[in-house]
């Protein structure tokens, strides 16, 4: 009898070309590596125990759960990584270690919030860019001011 416990299938894509790439099929550990000083996940090829897969539960990265047996997340910009496991039970029992490191719920179905650009790249944008008073404005400015310092003595 084959071995099916915890047996993922590896899959890659680049963000270029948005095609999901089967990159092997093989078992599935996360483990404490001391040189990494992490939880890492590894997958090591079925039909030879070659290593297919080490990768750190990053903190901050977002690890998304789909379709009760697939978990996929991003690696830097353009790398996109999926495991599809065979049984549910395995799954979940991944997910539970990714939450636990990062800290999350494992009822979540994903870790982290999504965000396409940070708020440092948001602000930074919109920063350089100078506000044109209206004219009608400026003279408001005067009684604006007065608020403000009469509100700040009061504190």
């Amino acid at each position: 009898m084959t071995d099916t416990r915890r047996r993922v299938k590896l899959c890659t894509a680049l963000n270029t070309d948005k095609q999901w790439n089967d990159y092997g099929t093989g078992h599935i550990s996360s483990d404490y590596v001391e040189r990494l000083k992490a939880i890492v996940l590894i997958v090591r090829a079925e039909n030879d125990g070659s290593l297919l897969l080490e990768s750190k539960i990053q903190p901050d990265i977002a690890y998304q759960k789909q379709q009760d047996t697939s978990i996929v997340w991003s690696e830097g910009n353009n790398f996109n990584l999926a495991l599809i496991f065979q049984e549910k039970a395995d799954c979940d029992e991944l997910w539970e270690k990714i939450c636990q490191v990062q800290g999350k719920n494992p009822s979540v179905e994903i870790t982290q919030d999504i965000v396409e650009e940070s708020e440092d790249e948001r602000f930074n944008d919109i920063s350089g860019a100078a506000l044109p008073i209206e004219p009608s404005c400026e003279s408001r400015l005067e009684d604006i001011n007065a608020l403000i310092k009469n509100c700040l003595t009061f504190v």
